[in-house]
C-alpha cells in the first residue's frame, strides 16, 4: 500500500490490518495522474450503455420521441391500441400513460408531425383518452396545449372523417 507525504512523494507502508503499525519504506516519487482522452478511450475499451427494459407503455412513450417517423408512428398507433375504449385495460393503461408523463409527450409530438395524418389522428385519440382519465388530467392536457393541437388538426386534416369524429377507429 502507498500514500503521500506532505512533499507529495510516495511512500511505501506495509498494511497488517492494524492501522496504528504502519512501517515506512523507501519513498517513491508520485507520478502526476494521467491524462487520457475520452476519445483513445472509447476506442481502446468500448463502453456499453444500459438499456433499460421497459413495459410496453413507458417504451412507446420513448419510441414516440424518436427522430424516426415510421418507428415514431408505429409506437403512437400502439400506444392508441392500448387506450382504446374496446382495450379490457383500457382505464389502467390511460392511468399508467399519465403517470409516465404522456401529457407532456403527445402535445409536442402532435406539434412536432404536424403535417402527418397518422400522428394527427393517432395523437388526438391517445391525447382524448388520456384526458378522459380523470379532471386533472383533462386540466393538465389542457395547459399543455392538447386543445390547440387537436384543433389544429381538425383544421388540417378536414377532409379526414374518422379525425373529424373523434372516434377512434376499431
Amino acid at each position: 500500500m502507498s500514500s503521500e507525504d506532505r512533499n507529495g512523494k510516495r511512500r511505501r507502508v506495509n498494511d497488517d490490518n492494524d492501522k496504528n503499525n504502519h512501517e515506512e519504506a523507501d519513498e517513491v516519487p508520485s507520478a502526476p495522474p494521467a491524462v487520457v482522452s475520452i476519445s483513445a478511450a472509447t476506442t481502446e475499451h468500448p463502453v456499453t450503455l444500459t438499456v433499460p427494459i421497459l413495459e410496453a407503455i413507458p417504451n412507446f412513450l420513448v419510441e414516440i420521441q424518436s427522430d424516426n417517423e415510421e418507428e415514431a408512428s408505429s409506437a403512437l398507433e400502439a400506444l392508441r391500441q392500448l387506450m382504446r375504449s374496446e382495450n379490457l385495460d383500457a382505464t389502467a393503461n390511460r392511468k399508467e400513460a399519465l403517470s409516465c408523463g404522456a401529457h407532456a409527450i403527445l402535445v409536442p409530438t402532435m406539434r412536432k408531425w404536424q403535417h402527418n395524418r397518422d400522428f394527427q389522428t393517432f395523437g388526438s385519440h391517445c391525447v382524448q383518452a388520456v384526458a378522459q382519465t380523470n379532471r386533472q388530467s383533462a386540466i393538465v392536457i389542457t395547459k399543455m396545449g392538447g386543445v390547440e393541437a387537436i384543433l389544429d388538426a381538425l383544421k388540417i386534416f378536414s377532409g379526414e372523417i374518422e379525425l373529424q369524429k373523434g372516434r377512434q377507429p376499431h
